[in-house]
């Protein structure tokens, strides 16, 4: 049995705005050198299944991005495209996309989007150097954070100067830290700076990370289709993080953060050489992609304040700006038009600005203790997307019985004809999204804090505005060309009541009872209600669908947690129901029956007629082996698991499309060591993933992962404040697997061509995950 310590043994108090368990951008940490501590356990004020990963967690772990970040996380993952467009974003409990929703510092990051094989905006972009903690909320968290967080929540939260001025209790902090990484050749550099005068205090973080290639298994190196070893890659990155605080006193602080980030990716596609769809010849393909995203955020935080209706308030103001470009450049030859020169050119570009208040009361009514939270968000977000290119004829077509010029590709012609568009277009109008929300949730704290009930709501209101312009209307012109009917963008607008409750049964002061239910709600985004493609040649068409509806959720979880002396852990079972779930699908010429209507394979974003459902039992652990043995202090033993299922209610199966992003089960063993004194530390991991069934994978997965198991060693070495070393290898016995969110990352999209070679040796070693890497961390502080 869990012995209590003192921290358990004290009694707990509500949640307060800017509180970490209520207010998730606010989480504070005593030094950025904390040492000793893995992920958080999930706080006992939390109904649902949390955690929390520091900045102790990160370094010492050697996480350079997302997918590194959640490696030893139960029911989180994260797919990475190893072709071209690297980490998509994550999945939480079989839900991913832009149904997870992911915000800096409470400003939500940019919906995805992907269109093709040449065309792809990802969320990946932040930097984990200027990260002081991650929050994971797992589940639906529409009734508090709107409806992005229907699959659940990743908060990042950026550092602040105090995390660096208390580490030596001064009032100037100066830092270096230098990162390698042998998978890629990965470089990173990372300088800070922070001050305090007065009232005031600043700080200015500088990232710059360069890297190659990742390696894989692949042991065919050709410079063709057959290659399954990594083409030649180039990335550079640049992150600035910025801050500026005035504070009046600590219960009054104003605060001005900028942030930028730019990125770049080269690569030389070896594996795309070779003939291709239109039978001509790849000499070469070259691909160039950028992302930036910049933000101005002002913050004010107050509490402890004596006023009727609130004791703290939190309001943010904020603007923040993104943009993807990516240029694609195929050197191709064939007999009918000679060497040619295309030119695909993909733009993408978010501008968000929005705001927030959160108002918090804690009161006392008769014998219950009440801790009010209620607020509310309003964004605007412009939307807008193009695709360009050109057709560019570079030695000029012959006649192949002459040898004479003729007019098919005569030498220097330039057409924007770009089989099967032309070009310009877009494959969705201008579109502004307008979301707001007002929440209200109270603690309700009954017989001396041993039952906690936590009721609350939102509502939410969405609305999607789409603006047609002469690139939009050419494409509803060419439909009407082609005998289809004009393409008319749909105007989306709903709202909705999403109720929450949650409660907790403290059994002891070790063990604690927790549930809840929750109510989700998506709208359709920009993609999903007026996408609309046609590939000729490809013998396939995208329709827009005037009709789509948000789609909703219902779930519930229960668990039981435990902390003391011995360790932590929480254990939780969850449900979830779906309706009107959002996917795209073939559809069928109604008139005829047949499939596909006219000879083509159309697409269309759909709400599933059918109710889907996603249940599964998560676990986490940390056991501290002092308790059994004094002289094992420091040591403890990790286990944490994720098994989720789903299935068509009405069908009951379980390889709907609606459930492609449910993964295999996960569980991870490990044994840490933290010397007492905090000076250094060790950890093993075992991570242990099952195999991918064909029962539960779609009718379109052309290779299904096995399971594997992999180790992963990590130490670090403090000698004093002023410097630090941390040391990792990783898949330590050169273990070749292949994870199932990888080979999934592509899939489901119609536009995509890589199922046109890709059997499933290809899938086996150009998907494999790095073999044996190490990397190294090297950091000074003054």
């Amino acid at each position: 049995m869990l012995s209590v310590d003192a921290k358990a043994a004290a009694e707990s108090t509500p949640p307060q705005v800017g509180d970490p368990q209520a207010d998730p951008e606010a989480i504070e940490l005593e030094t950025v050198n904390v040492k000793a501590r893995v992920e958080k356990p999930a706080t006992k004020l939390a109904p649902g299944t949390e955690s929390t990963i520091d900045a102790a967690t990160i370094e010492q772990r050697i996480v350079r991005n997302i997918k590194d970040l959640i490696r030893y996380e139960p029911g989180v993952n994260v797919g990475n495209d190893p072709q071209r467009f690297g980490a998509s974003g994550f999945t939480i409990r079989g839900l991913g996309g832009n149904r997870v929703l992911m915000q800096i510092d409470g400003v939500r990051l940019p919906e995805a989007f992907r269109i093709g094989s040449f065309a792809s905006a990802n969320r990946n972009a932040v930097d984990m150097d200027a990260l002081k903690a991650v929050e994971i909320v797992r589940g639906s968290g529409s009734a508090y954070y709107g409806g992005d967080a229907m699959g659940g929540t990743i908060n990042f939260v950026t550092k602040d100067p105090q995390d660096y001025l208390s580490v030596f209790g001064k009032d100037y902090y100066t830092g270096v830290k230098i990162n390698y990484n042998t998978t890629d050749n990965g470089f990173v550099q990372t300088g800070t700076i922070a001050g305090a005068l007065g009232g005031w205090e600043s700080m200015v973080l500088f990232t710059h990370n360069q890297s190659n290639e990742t390696d894989n298994k692949g042991t065919a190196d050709f410079a063709d289709r057959r290659r399954t070893t990594p083409s030649p890659q180039e990335n550079g990155s640049y992150n600035l993080l910025a801050k500026l605080l005035y504070r009046f006193n600590d219960d009054n602080v104003l605060r001005l953060t900028g942030e930028w980030l730019d990125s770049r990716s080269d690569i030389d596609a070896l594996y795309l050489r070779g003939t291709d769809i239109s039978l001509r010849n790849v000499n070469s393909m070259l691909t160039t992609d950028t992302q930036s995203r910049w933000r101005l955020t002002l913050d004010h935080t107050l509490k402890h304040l004596d006023t009727p209706l609130f004791n703290d308030v939190l309001w943010k103001f904020y603007t923040q700006k993104s943009a993807t470009g990516q240029l694609t450049l195929q050197d191709r030859t064939a007999n009918v038009d000679g060497n040619t020169l295309t030119e695909r050119i993909f733009d993408f570009a978010n501008d968000d600005f929005g705001g927030e208040l959160k108002l918090g009361k804690t009161f006392g009514l008769g014998e219950s203790l009440h801790t009010l939270q209620y607020g509310g968000q309003i964004s605007k977000n412009s939307i807008a997307q193009q695709r360009d290119g050109s057709f560019i004829c570079v030695s000029g077509s012959v006649n192949p019985r002459t040898g004479r010029p003729n007019m098919i590709c005569p030498k220097g012609r330039i057409s924007k004809s770009v089989t099967p568009d032309e070009f310009p277009v877009r494959d969705f109008p201008l579109s502004t999204v307008t979301k707001a929300g007002a929440y209200i949730e109270d603690a309700i704290s009954l017989f001396d804090k041993r039952i906690e009930l936590i009721p609350g709501g939102r509502w939410e209101y969405f609305r999607l505005l789409p603006k047609t312009d002469y690139l939009f209307d050419k494409a509803s012109a060419a439909a009407v060309a082609e005998g289809s009917d004009p393409i008319v963008p749909s105007i989306i607008d709903a709202n909705t009541f999403l109720p929450k409750f949650g409660a907790l049964l403290h059994l002891n002061q070790i063990f604690t009872v927790h549930g809840q239910y929750t109510h989700g709600f998506r709208g359709p985004n920009f993609s999903e209600s007026n996408l609309g493609f046609t590939n000729i040649t490809g013998g396939y068409s995208n329709l827009p669908n005037y009709n789509i509806q948000p789609e909703t959720s219902v779930g519930a979880e229960v668990g039981l947690r435990g902390q003391g002396a011995a360790g932590t852990f929480d254990v939780s079972l969850f449900r979830n129901d779906y309706e009107q779930f959002i996917y795209n699908a073939v559809i069928c010429n109604p008139a005829t029956a047949s499939c596909p209507p006219l000879g083509f394979t159309t697409y269309q974003t759909i709400n599933s007629p059918d109710p889907i459902r996603i249940q599964g039992i998560e676990m986490k652990s940390q056991f501290y082996l002092d308790w059994l043995n004094p002289s094992l202090m420091g040591t403890s033993l990790l286990l944490s698991g994720s098994f989720s299922e789903g299935m068509n209610l009405k069908t009951q199966r379980s390889d709907d499309e609606a459930l492609r992003q449910i993964s295999p089960m996960k569980a991870v063993i490990g044994l840490r060591y933290d010397q007492p004194g905090n000076d250094w530390g060790t950890e093993l991991n075992l991570t242990l993933v099952g195999a991918k069934q064909a029962n539960t994978a779609p009718t379109d997965a052309e290779f299904l992962p096995s399971g594997y198991g992999v180790i992963d060693f990590n130490a670090y070495y403090n000698p004093s404040k002023h410097i630090g070393f941390n040391f990792g290898v990783f898949n330590l016995f050169d273990k070749k697997y292949i994870d199932w969110e990888d080979i999934n990352t592509r899939a489901g999209d119609p536009h995509t061509t890589l199922g046109n070679f890709a059997d499933a040796e290809y899938w086996a070693d150009r998907f494999s995950r790095p073999g044996r890497n190490v990397g190294v961390t090297v950091k000074l502080a003054f």
